[in-house]
C-alpha cells in the first residue's frame, strides 16, 4: 500500500520522491547519530536565520530545510526510539499544544503558514526531548554549551560588521543591527542567551587562560552588538537575568556589572544618553509618549481582545492573528504599517494563543513555562550542574514576563537554543541522580557505582 501510495504521488508530483528521501536520511540521522544530529543544528541554526544568498536553495532558507527535518525526521525518530528521558512535566503539556495546534489546521483562514507554524513549534518539543535523551552527563551538558557560543560567532561578527558599515534598519529613530537574524528583537534575545551562558561558565570555570580570553573577547563584542540592537524588551530582559543570577548565585555579579557600566560610560559616553532615548518615550511626561511601541501594541491588543472572547475554546485556527489584524485594522497607517505583509505581528504571545488556539492554548503553553521553571529549580540541587540550571531557569523566567509584551514565540531561532539548553541541563541532571549520588560529579558517580558492582561481584 505504501509503494502504490508513492508511485502514484511520485507520478503527479516526481519532487515528492526527493521529499521521502530527505525524510528518510533525516530520519537514519536522528536515529544513528543524534548527538551529532543535536550539536550539528545547534552550530549552524543561528547562521541561518536570516534568508541570504549564501544560506538559500532556491528562494527558500536553509533554517527552513532544517525546521522540517527537525520536525518530521527527528520526530519520527524519536517515536521509534520510545524515549523515556523527556521530562513529563514539559514534554506532556508541551505535546498537547502541539497536538492542539495541529487540529486548528482544519479551521484556519491561513494554512499555509499554519503548517509552517506548527513544524516549527514541532521542531521545538523535538529538539527539548532530543537534548534530554542525549546529553547525559555534565560533560555533554558542557559540550552543548561550548556548542552554543561557537555559533555565536558567525551572529557577532556580522553584527559588528553592519555597525561598522552602517548596514542597520532604523528602528524607532535608532540605528539597529540584526546580524544573521531576521529582526533586532531575535538577534538581541539570541545575544542574551549567549551572554548568560558565558559570564555563568566564566564565574563557574576554571578556564585555561587562551579559552578564558577567548570567552571574554566574544561576550564583550556580542554585549556591543547586544546594545546596538536597540531592543528594549531584551534589554529589561538582561536586567531580570542578572538580578535572579545576583540574588540566587553570584553577589559578585553586581560589582561586576557596576563596572562594566562605569568603564562603558567612560569609554562611550554617548551610550549612555542612548540607552536613556530610548527610553525616554516610555514617559508620560514625553511629548512622544501617544507615539511610543507600547502605547500602539496596548491600542492593538484593545481591539484584538474581541477575538479572543469570540472563540474561548477553539481559538480561530494557528496563524490566525495576522489575517485577523488584516480584517480588523485594514490598510491603515495609523496603525503604523501598510499591513501588505500579511498583517501585525500581536506582541503578546499569551493574546496570539487565545487568539489562535483559545484558551487551552494559553494554559498548555503556560504549563510547559512552569514545568521548565520547577524542574530547572530542582535540577539547581545538583551541584555540578547548578550553575547551568540557574542560568537557564533565569532564562526562563526572562523570556515568560516578556512574551507578555513581545513575540518571543516567534523568534524560533531563539527558542530553538533555549530548548536545547533547557533539555540538556534536565538531561544531565537525570543522568546525575541515577548514577546515585545527585550531589557529585557523574564522573565521581559511574566511578563509585562502578566500583561498588566490582565489591559485589568479589562477596558472591
Amino acid at each position: 500500500m505504501l509503494s502504490a501510495a508513492t508511485g502514484i504521488t511520485a507520478s503527479v508530483a516526481p519532487i515528492v520522491l526527493v521529499g521521502l528521501l530527505g525524510l528518510a536520511v533525516s530520519v537514519g540521522v536522528f536515529l544513528a547519530y543524534p548527538a551529532f544530529a543535536l550539536l550539528a543544528i545547534v552550530l549552524v541554526r543561528a547562521s541561518l536565520d536570516q534568508s541570504d544568498f549564501l544560506f538559500s536553495i532556491g528562494g527558500t532558507n536553509l533554517a527552513g530545510f532544517i525546521g522540517v527535518a527537525v520536525a518530521a525526521g527527528g520526530g519520527i525518530a524519536l517515536l521509534l526510539a520510545r524515549p523515556k528521558e523527556a521530562p513529563r512535566l514539559v514534554a506532556l503539556p508541551f505535546l498537547g499544544l502541539v497536538l492542539l495546534a495541529l487540529v486548528s489546521l482544519a479551521y484556519t483562514p491561513a494554512p499555509g503558514e499554519g503548517v509552517r507554524t506548527w513544524l516549527r513549534l514541532a521542531a521545538l518539543l523535538v529538539l527539548f526531548c532530543l537534548a534530554a535523551r542525549v546529553v547525559r552527563d555534565v560533560r555533554g551538558l558542557r559540550r552543548t554549551a561550548g556548542f552554543v557560543l561557537a555559533a555565536a560567532t558567525l551572529p557577532v561578527l556580522v553584527g559588528l560588521f553592519q555597525a561598522a558599515t552602517g548596514s542597520t534598519s532604523v528602528k524607532q529613530g535608532f540605528a539597529s543591527i540584526s546580524g544573521t537574524f531576521v529582526h533586532a528583537n531575535g538577534y538581541a534575545f539570541f545575544l542574551l542567551v549567549v551572554l548568560t551562558l558565558g559570564t555563568v561558565m566564566l564565574l563557574e570555570r576554571a578556564l585555561p587562560p587562551a579559552r578564558a580570553a577567548a570567552l571574554a573577547v566574544l561576550l564583550l563584542a556580542a554585549g556591543a552588538c547586544f546594545l546596538l540592537t536597540y531592543a528594549r524588551a531584551a534589554w529589561i530582559g538582561a536586567v531580570v537575568v542578572l538580578c535572579l543570577l545576583a540574588a540566587l548565585e553570584y553577589r559578585r555579579l553586581i560589582a561586576v556589572c557596576a563596572l562594566a557600566v562605569v568603564l562603558a560610560v567612560l569609554a562611550v559616553p554617548s551610550g549612555l544618553g542612548q540607552v536613556q532615548a530610548r527610553f525616554s518615550d516610555l514617559s508620560a511626561d514625553s511629548a512622544n509618549y501617544s507615539d511610543n511601541s507600547f502605547s500602539w501594541r496596548v491600542a492593538t491588543w484593545e481591539q484584538m481582545l474581541p477575538y479572543a472572547l469570540d472563540r474561548p475554546l477553539t481559538g480561530h485556527g494557528l496563524s490566525s492573528y495576522q489575517p485577523l489584524s488584516v480584517a480588523e485594522f485594514g490598510i491603515s497607517e495609523e496603525i503604523g504599517t501598510s499591513l501588505e505583509d500579511g498583517g501585525i505581528y500581536a506582541h503578546n504571545d499569551y493574546l496570539n494563543l487565545a487568539v489562535e488556539l483559545g484558551i487551552f492554548g494559553v494554559l498548555l503553553w503556560l504549563a510547559t513555562l512552569a514545568g521548565l521553571a520547577v524542574l530547572l529549580w530542582r535540577a539547581r540541587e545538583n551541584e555540578p550542574v547548578r550553575p547551568y540550571a540557574t542560568a537557564m531557569f533565569a532564562l526562563v523566567v526572562a523570556l515568560t514576563l516578556i512574551s507578555a509584551s513581545d513575540n518571543i514565540l516567534s523568534y524560533t531561532g531563539l527558542l530553538y537554543y533555549v530548548m536545547v539548553l533547557c533539555g540538556a541541563v534536565l538531561g544531565a541532571a537525570r543522568a546525575s541522580s541515577h548514577a546515585g549520588l545527585p550531589g557529585a560529579p557523574v564522573e565521581e558517580a559511574a566511578t563509585a557505582v562502578g566500583a561498588g558492582a566490582s565489591s559485589e561481584r568479589r562477596d558472591h
